[in-house]
Order: C-alpha cells, then structure tokens, then sequence
C-alpha cells in the first residue's frame, strides 16, 4: 500500500526510507561488498554487510558471540559460537536464521537499504524486494582471494571449496532454499563479465525495470 501510495503522490514526494530495498547474495572471493557499497551510494541507501550488522545486532540487545555467525561461513567461526565444539549443526543453523531475521526485520521494514550477505533475499517480501545474486568462475575467485589475503592460489582454492560447501548447508538447513536457485533471484550478476561500475549499472537498471522508478536520492 504504500508503495501504491508513492507511485500516486510521484516519486519527487517520495520519502527514501520506503523505497524497496536491495539484497545481494554473493560468493566468497566475489566483489559483493564493492558492489553493495556502490549500489547503495548510487541509490543514496543505507548500507548494509556483516560488519554493520554486528553492530546492529548489539543495539538490539543481540548475543555478539552469536551474531558474529551472520556471515554463516566456516566452521570455525561456527566453533566461535558456541565454544569448541559443535554439538547439531541443525540446531546452530537455527540460531544463525533465527539472528538474521531478527536484523533483516529490523532494517527491511525502514526500506532505503542494501544488504548484503546470506539468507537476507529469502525473508523479504519479493515483490518489495531486488535480490541480486553475484556469481563468478572459481578461478577467478580464488585468484582475488589469495591476492587479497596473500595466500597461495591452492590454498585460497581449497578456502572456497570449504567455504561454499558451508554456505550451501548453511542456506539448505537454515533457509530451505539451495544456494545457487535463479529462481530466488530477480537477477545474476557474473562479475567477471561485468566488473565494477558495469555491475552496478546493472543492478541499477533492473531496480529501475522492476520498480518503475528510482528514488530522488540516486545519482547516475
């Protein structure tokens, strides 16, 4: 309803704060954080990653221990949580779905945001909603990774492996949805064919194509 209500009053009257919001789901050693940061100063949203999320999960009396589960990766950070050992995996992908709803129901509602990291798309409605996946051949990926880190490319290759096998159970066990489905996306960017700026042209016009506007903040 209130999105019908902007489109009536034009989108010069429109507040930022109730414009649909961006997620993106990306892959370790992508240009995910790049893009959202971009997307969001294009936009003149708020933004959103794991960093700011912690935060956020602080100012709502959130456990930090296990808020810093929200990029839902590694085992070890899963071992972060709740000591040495993990007793159910089951009952931690509970926990770390239980944490993201909490932090996507509080930002989401304000709209104006991008958010960037795992499970965000599948909580939001999806016609208020752009949902981005980012992809990229792992090569490339582990190359970026171990530049980035400075590790060997074999040992970023196995680092990805380890990470994406995670990240997959994590969405399956957490979410219900596998992590690579187009079908709970509206669009998938390959960062390979389409690096910086380009890919945040992209996502800026299928914002535009999906919601038939943009709000007065963004700058081309």
């Amino acid at each position: 309803m209130d999105n019908w209500a902007l489109k009536q009053k034009g989108s010069e009257e429109a507040v930022v704060g109730t414009w649909p919001v961006v997620t993106i789901a990306r892959e370790l050693g992508d240009q995910g954080l790049a893009l959202g940061r971009s997307v969001a100063q294009r936009l003149g949203f708020s933004y959103w990653d794991r960093e700011l999320v912690m935060a956020r999960a602080r100012l709502l009396t959130a456990d930090t221990t296990t808020s810093s589960m929200l990029d839902g990766r590694t085992r070890g950070a899963m071992e972060s949580l709740l000591g040495t050992s993990v007793p159910d995996q089951i009952v931690m992908s509970a926990i770390y779905a239980d944490q993201v709803r909490l932090i996507v129901g509080a930002i989401a509602p304000r709209g104006g945001a991008v958010i960037v990291g795992p499970g965000a798309h599948s909580l939001l409605d999806r016609h208020n909603t752009l949902r981005v996946r980012l992809v990229a051949p792992f090569e490339l990926r582990a190359r970026d990774l171990g530049t980035r880190e400075g590790i060997s490319f074999a040992a970023a290759k196995r680092f990805i492996l380890s990470d994406d096998e995670m990240h997959a159970w994590f969405m399956l066990h957490a979410f219900g949805q596998g992590v690579a489905d187009p079908a709970h996306f509206d669009v998938v960017v390959n960062t390979e064919t389409y690096e910086g700026e380009r890919a945040a042209g992209l996502v800026l016009m299928a914002y535009l194509a999906k919601f038939g506007a943009w709000p007065p903040t963004v700058a081309l």
